[in-house]
Formats: C-alpha cells, structure tokens, sequence
C-alpha cells in the first residue's frame, strides 16, 4: 500500500501555490479563514499574510459588539512581504490573491511583491477581490480604495467586486441592471471582472457576471436569504484556485458559484450564523447545486458617472 501510494504522489504534480493577502479572524469564516480552506481543499498550496485579525466579523457587532482590530503595520506587513519574496522557493507561487486592505501602504507593498514574483514567474495569476464597499457604501477609507483602483487593478488578471464595489471603483452610479455592470467592468483596468451579487434574469435569482473584452456571461441561482459573511472571499479563492490548476475562466465561474451557492444554502438550513466550510466542505470540490448560465449582449450604452 504505502508503495502504491508513494507512486501515485510521484505521478501527481504539485499544482502552483497561490499567495492569499486578506483579513483574518479567530472565529468565523471570512478573509483569510475562508479563502485559505478552500484554495487547499481544491489540492492547491497556501501561503497566506494577514492585513489585520479580528476575534470575528464585524458584523457580527449586534451579537458580540464591535471586535478589537489589530491592523499588520505597513512596515511590518512591506517586511513580511519582502521576506517572502526575496526567498528561492518564491517559484512555487503561481498566484495571487488580495482581498482586504487596511492600509493604502499595504496595497503599495502588495504591488511590489506583485512586481518580484511576476519578474520570477511571468505567468503568474493575479486575483484582486476589492473587499471595500456593501449597500451601504464604502468602509474603508478613500485613499484605500485610490491605492487598489490606480495601483493594484492594473495589475490584476481578474478582480471579482460586488455591485456596490464596482460602481465605487468605476467612478459610476450604482447599477440597475446588468448592462451597467458590464460597461463598469469595461471601465476598469482589468482584462477579466468576475461581478458578484450581478442581477439574476430568473424572478428571486441572483448571481456572478463573467466579463472581458468582447463576451459576458451570468451565471445564476436562487437568492438564499440570510447568507452569512465571507461569500465573496470564498468565491475568489475558489476561481484563484481552479485557474491556477489550468481551469478555464467560464467552468471555473460555473463551478465556484455552484460551490459558493450550496455552501450557503446548507449552511442556513442548519442555522448557522457562518458559512459551515469544514461541515460541508464537499461542496467545495464537487458542488452537487446547478445554476444557469447564459450569454448576454454587451451594451452599447453607458451608466451615469457619479458626480
């Protein structure tokens, strides 16, 4: 047995690491805490750097009040990153995904350890959910959202914002329907915007907005009421994880919104107040929840900017 099993490890190549920058909590399932499981449980290596930790979510506020925060220093998180960076097995990175800032200076330091990996591996994939703004706007500060917008997009293969962070990033109103989510994405500096939360064309539906330079496509589901946080980290380290295994990006949208949709639909039928990602984990890897994908036109009209 133990023979057998050393060969098929021999026979089975290492998939590319993926460099996972975000938040971290103690309890929970988001930033970190949520990318982190799924990007290995899809067999994929992890390095991850934390941007600040939490005791939990903060939206968890009305049950537990407001978490004490403890932000990495820039100068710590620039030193943590140059580390990294500056050893030989840096090679094993084939992507990398960014989710939330704290600082401006640390989106500054993730672009420079963007730069040094991409000069050592110019294939490298890089992933940037602008975790930035909700319905209710924007909660991170200005300069956070200039430094990811002017910075760290232009460098980016695929960014995957929600409705709300897209218009914050594209300088428009917010969107009304899916028409202005794809001009907003045509406005960003990115080849390739997964949009989160994106209008469902079925009643009660809602979904991922696949867009790049000349086609778009949705890929739909049945609104789950009362989803818990860490949605968006998870479908950004799924889609990081299946490019960087040599997914294409259409399955690779199909299959982590299936994942991400039955993860939550199991997770509140169980009443869970989190997304039960080591419960259901299965779902991670073979999501057994259909969702419907479909073509649409790309729009010749353009939304408001804000003013």
């Amino acid at each position: 047995m133990c023979c057998g099993m050393s060969a098929r490890m021999k026979d089975t190549p290492t998939p590319p690491a993926v460099l996972a920058i975000s938040s971290q909590v103690a309890r929970g399932s988001v930033g970190l805490r949520a990318a982190g499981f799924a990007i290995e449980r899809l067999g994929v290596p992890v390095w991850k750097v934390p941007t600040i930790w939490m005791p939990w979510h903060p939206g968890h506020a009305k049950a537990f009040g407001m978490p004490p925060r403890s932000a990495t220093p820039d100068d710590v998180f620039q030193a943590s990153l140059l580390a990294l960076t500056g050893i030989p097995a840096i090679g094993e990175v084939g992507a990398v995904l960014t989710g939330y800032f704290a600082s401006a200076g640390q989106v500054h330091a993730a672009c420079q350890a963007i730069d040094t990996i991409r000069a050592v591996s110019p294939d490298l994939t890089v992933v940037c959910d602008p975790v930035s703004a909700d319905s209710h706007g924007t909660y991170v500060p200005d300069e956070v959202v200039q430094a990811i917008r002017d910075e760290l997009l232009p460098r980016c293969d695929l960014a995957t914002p929600n409705r709300f962070e897209i218009a914050a990033f594209s300088g428009m109103d917010q969107a009304s329907d899916n028409n202005d989510l794809i001009v907003m994405a045509k406005a960003l500096s990115v080849g390739r915007v997964a949009v989160t939360s994106a209008f469902g064309m079925m009643k009660n539906a809602t979904g991922t907005l696949l867009v790049d330079d000349s086609a778009a496509m949705l890929a739909e589901h049945a609104v789950v009421d009362g989803a818990p946080h860490g949605t968006g980290d998870m479908l950004s380290a799924l889609l990081t994880a299946q490019l960087v295994s040599g997914m294409t990006p259409e399955t690779a949208v199909e299959r982590a919104t299936a994942s991400v949709f039955e993860m939550v639909a199991r997770s509140v039928q169980a009443g869970s107040d989190e997304l039960l990602i080591a419960r259901e984990q299965a779902s991670l890897v073979s999501p057994m929840a259909m969702v419907q994908t479909r073509r649409l036109a790309m729009p010749r009209t353009k939304p408001k900017v804000s003013a």
